[in-house]
């Protein structure tokens, strides 16, 4: 086991570089990349160190320089591209008490949390079960408004020590990532890695035909199948059985 675990286990370091790091009472920012925030609010004021799927590294071994402010109460931390201003410090995160100010094509816009973003390029889905025709898909990095964002809060945890998934904390909490990179989508896939780990490229036979159904098949029933591709002239590249290959 502990040799599997070795092989899948996520690679880097989950707690941020401690010059990244900005606290506020109840609230903890860490300035990733100056387009890239941390926002987190925590009802206890423990801070989650852990990785998760998505952010198995935090660490930035060069710490962007930023400027952080507390005036009576309000935190401002600027990092150039993005100003953020959080007022009465230790309340969860809103609309009336967070704010992060950016450029779009050298429009200034505001960033407030609940804001819609119609201008999302969208994602991928987990599955497409009970899906019949069009599927919408979730939200992507990239947007055409210039911002997305990222509810880390309800993630799956992994033990720093061996890597095995735990629950997330059982106290309220918000953990969110704030893209603001505007419209250099290169940058933003570009600084993601740098967290969320490389992107290994996909092996060309799964760019061809896929055919997959959550059916009772029989042995016969998928020989025949087969044979109805050769027959007809029509390349399958991937057979996948679903979730029949195992005992329910």
């Amino acid at each position: 086991m502990s040799d599997t675990l070795e092989r899948v286990r996520f690679r880097g370091q989950p707690l941020a570089h401690p010059q990244s790091i900005v606290v506020a009472e109840r609230a903890r920012f860490t300035v990733l990349t100056p387009c890239l925030l941390r926002l987190e609010w925590s009802e206890t004021g423990q801070w989650e160190d852990r990785s998760s799927y998505a952010f198995p590294d935090r660490y930035n071994p060069q710490p962007p320089k930023f400027n952080a402010a507390l005036q009576e109460d309000e935190l401002a931390i600027n990092s150039g591209p993005l100003l953020l201003r959080y007022r009465h410090p230790g309340e969860r995160f809103s609309a009336d008490n967070l704010s992060i100010e950016f450029k779009v094509a050298g429009s200034r816009q505001v960033w407030r949390p609940g804001l819609a973003n119609p201008g999302n390029l969208r994602g991928t889905r987990r599955t497409l079960d009970w899906c019949a025709g069009d599927a919408a898909l979730d939200a992507g990095l990239l947007s055409r408004d210039g911002w997305a964002l990222v509810d880390d809060s309800r993630a799956i945890r992994f033990s720093t020590e061996e890597g095995w998934p735990q629950p997330a904390p059982d106290h309220e909490l918000q953990d969110w990532y704030f893209f603001g990179y505007g419209h250099d989508y290169e940058q933003a896939l570009a600084d993601y890695t740098r967290f969320g780990g490389p992107i290994p490229l996909i092996p060309r036979f799964v760019l061809g035909a896929w055919w997959s159904r959550y059916w009772a098949y029989s042995a016969q029933d998928l020989k025949n199948l087969v044979r109805g591709f050769e027959r007809h002239g029509l390349p399958l590249d991937v057979l996948v059985i679903d979730m029949d290959w195992h005992t329910p």
